[in-house]
Protein backbone atom coordinates (compact mmCIF):
# COMPACT_ATOMS: atom_id res chain seq x y z
CA UNK A 1 0.00 0.00 0.00
CA UNK A 2 1.45 3.63 0.10
CA UNK A 3 2.25 5.54 2.68
CA UNK A 4 0.36 7.81 5.18
CA UNK A 5 2.78 10.79 3.58
CA UNK A 6 1.10 9.94 0.00
CA UNK A 7 -2.83 10.12 2.05
CA UNK A 8 -1.97 13.17 3.43
CA UNK A 9 -0.88 15.06 0.27
CA UNK A 10 -3.90 13.53 -1.81
CA UNK A 11 -6.30 15.28 1.20
CA UNK A 12 -4.99 18.29 -0.78
CA UNK A 13 -6.44 17.21 -4.10
CA UNK A 14 -9.19 17.83 -5.71
CA UNK A 15 -8.72 15.51 -8.17
CA UNK A 16 -6.27 12.77 -9.25
CA UNK A 17 -4.52 12.17 -12.57
CA UNK A 18 -3.40 8.36 -12.50
CA UNK A 19 -0.52 8.31 -15.66
CA UNK A 20 -0.71 4.23 -16.55
CA UNK A 21 1.69 2.63 -19.20
CA UNK A 22 -1.05 1.60 -21.32
CA UNK A 23 1.77 -0.36 -23.38
CA UNK A 24 1.55 -2.69 -20.75
CA UNK A 25 5.43 -2.83 -20.62
CA UNK A 26 5.34 -1.90 -17.38
CA UNK A 27 4.65 -4.33 -14.10
CA UNK A 28 2.74 -3.41 -10.84
CA UNK A 29 6.41 -3.24 -9.52
CA UNK A 30 7.91 -0.63 -12.49
CA UNK A 31 10.04 -3.04 -14.38
CA UNK A 32 9.93 -3.55 -17.80
CA UNK A 33 8.49 -6.39 -19.18
CA UNK A 34 7.76 -7.02 -22.75
CA UNK A 35 4.63 -5.02 -24.62
CA UNK A 36 1.32 -6.03 -24.05
CA UNK A 37 2.29 -8.59 -21.30
CA UNK A 38 1.06 -6.81 -18.32
CA UNK A 39 -2.70 -5.31 -17.78
CA UNK A 40 -2.66 -1.62 -17.47
CA UNK A 41 -5.86 -2.01 -15.51
CA UNK A 42 -4.70 -3.84 -12.67
CA UNK A 43 -2.95 -0.69 -11.75
CA UNK A 44 -6.28 1.62 -12.32
CA UNK A 45 -7.63 -1.04 -9.55
CA UNK A 46 -5.03 -1.26 -7.25
CA UNK A 47 -5.29 2.58 -7.05
CA UNK A 48 -8.97 2.68 -6.69
CA UNK A 49 -8.71 -0.13 -4.09
CA UNK A 50 -6.41 1.75 -2.66
CA UNK A 51 -8.21 5.25 -1.87
CA UNK A 52 -11.40 3.12 -1.27
CA UNK A 53 -9.98 1.91 1.96
CA UNK A 54 -8.14 4.71 3.22
CA UNK A 55 -12.05 6.38 2.78
CA UNK A 56 -13.73 3.17 4.85
CA UNK A 57 -10.28 3.59 7.66
CA UNK A 58 -11.40 6.98 7.94
CA UNK A 59 -15.23 6.43 8.05
CA UNK A 60 -14.67 3.37 10.47
CA UNK A 61 -12.72 5.11 13.20
CA UNK A 62 -14.96 5.35 15.56
CA UNK A 63 -17.91 3.89 13.90
CA UNK A 64 -19.63 2.49 16.79
CA UNK A 65 -19.62 5.07 19.04
CA UNK A 66 -20.36 8.05 16.49
CA UNK A 67 -23.49 5.60 14.90
CA UNK A 68 -25.06 5.09 18.69
CA UNK A 69 -24.30 8.68 19.18
CA UNK A 70 -26.20 10.27 16.22
CA UNK A 71 -28.76 7.49 16.93
CA UNK A 72 -29.68 8.48 20.68
CA UNK A 73 -29.24 12.44 20.06
CA UNK A 74 -31.22 12.09 17.01
CA UNK A 75 -28.73 13.64 14.83
CA UNK A 76 -29.36 14.03 10.97
CA UNK A 77 -27.13 11.89 9.50
CA UNK A 78 -25.97 13.88 6.53
CA UNK A 79 -25.07 16.56 8.71
CA UNK A 80 -22.99 14.24 11.17
CA UNK A 81 -21.19 12.10 8.68
CA UNK A 82 -20.42 15.67 6.83
CA UNK A 83 -18.98 17.12 10.19
CA UNK A 84 -17.24 13.49 10.59
CA UNK A 85 -15.92 13.65 6.83
CA UNK A 86 -15.02 17.22 6.45
CA UNK A 87 -11.44 16.73 6.34
CA UNK A 88 -12.02 14.72 3.01
CA UNK A 89 -13.87 17.75 1.13
CA UNK A 90 -16.95 15.80 2.04
CA UNK A 91 -20.21 18.66 1.90
CA UNK A 92 -23.88 17.44 3.09
CA UNK A 93 -25.35 17.63 -0.58
CA UNK A 94 -22.40 14.81 -1.81
CA UNK A 95 -23.38 12.81 1.69
CA UNK A 96 -27.39 13.01 1.02
CA UNK A 97 -26.40 11.71 -2.66
CA UNK A 98 -24.27 8.62 -2.05
CA UNK A 99 -27.09 7.78 0.89
CA UNK A 100 -29.73 7.85 -1.42
CA UNK A 101 -27.82 6.01 -4.35
CA UNK A 102 -27.33 3.33 -2.27
CA UNK A 103 -30.36 2.66 -0.43
CA UNK A 104 -29.23 3.47 3.24
CA UNK A 105 -32.98 3.77 4.83
CA UNK A 106 -31.96 1.80 7.73
CA UNK A 107 -29.94 3.77 10.89
CA UNK A 108 -26.40 3.51 10.33
CA UNK A 109 -26.21 1.50 13.61
CA UNK A 110 -27.40 -0.92 11.33
CA UNK A 111 -24.89 -0.17 8.52
CA UNK A 112 -23.04 -3.43 7.28
CA UNK A 113 -19.16 -3.64 6.16
CA UNK A 114 -19.97 -3.64 2.86
CA UNK A 115 -23.00 -0.57 3.65
CA UNK A 116 -19.72 1.57 4.96
CA UNK A 117 -17.14 0.62 1.89
CA UNK A 118 -19.63 1.20 -0.06
CA UNK A 119 -20.34 5.00 0.82
CA UNK A 120 -16.29 4.89 1.12
CA UNK A 121 -16.08 4.36 -2.66
CA UNK A 122 -19.35 6.52 -3.41
CA UNK A 123 -17.53 9.89 -1.86
CA UNK A 124 -14.10 8.77 -2.65
CA UNK A 125 -15.19 8.63 -6.23
CA UNK A 126 -17.26 11.79 -5.84
CA UNK A 127 -14.46 14.35 -4.06
CA UNK A 128 -11.38 12.42 -5.36
CA UNK A 129 -12.48 12.12 -8.89
CA UNK A 130 -9.30 10.13 -11.34
CA UNK A 131 -8.52 10.71 -14.56
CA UNK A 132 -6.25 8.26 -16.41
CA UNK A 133 -3.58 9.53 -18.17
CA UNK A 134 -2.89 6.61 -21.29
CA UNK A 135 1.49 6.79 -21.42
CA UNK A 136 3.23 4.76 -24.15
CA UNK A 137 -0.13 4.88 -26.86
CA UNK A 138 2.47 4.91 -29.49
CA UNK A 139 3.91 1.39 -28.52
CA UNK A 140 2.49 -1.09 -30.89
CA UNK A 141 -0.63 -2.87 -29.70
CA UNK A 142 -0.92 -0.20 -26.94
CA UNK A 143 -4.32 1.49 -28.81
CA UNK A 144 -5.52 -1.81 -27.83
CA UNK A 145 -5.12 -2.04 -24.01
CA UNK A 146 -6.55 1.69 -24.79
CA UNK A 147 -9.79 0.72 -26.03
CA UNK A 148 -10.27 -1.94 -23.46
CA UNK A 149 -9.23 0.61 -20.58
CA UNK A 150 -11.93 3.10 -21.77
CA UNK A 151 -14.27 -0.12 -21.61
CA UNK A 152 -13.52 -1.24 -18.16
CA UNK A 153 -13.70 1.58 -17.11
CA UNK A 154 -16.35 4.54 -18.91
CA UNK A 155 -17.10 6.85 -15.42
CA UNK A 156 -12.92 7.69 -16.17
CA UNK A 157 -12.13 10.75 -18.45
CA UNK A 158 -9.04 9.27 -20.35
CA UNK A 159 -6.42 10.68 -22.37
CA UNK A 160 -3.86 9.38 -24.60
CA UNK A 161 -0.31 10.47 -24.28
CA UNK A 162 2.55 10.48 -26.49
CA UNK A 163 5.61 12.52 -26.29
CA UNK A 164 4.42 14.93 -28.95
CA UNK A 165 0.85 15.83 -27.76
CA UNK A 166 -1.89 14.80 -24.99
CA UNK A 167 -5.49 13.86 -26.76
CA UNK A 168 -8.20 14.21 -24.98
CA UNK A 169 -10.96 11.78 -24.90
Amino acid sequence: GFGSHFFDDLNEADALIHVIDISGSTDSEGNPVPALSYNPANDIKFLETELDYWYLRILKKGWEKFSRTVKQENQDIKKALTKQLSGLRVTENIVQKAIKELNLIHHPTEWSEEDLLNLATSLRKTTKPIVIAANKIDILGAKLNFEKVKEQFPDYKIFKSTPEKTINY
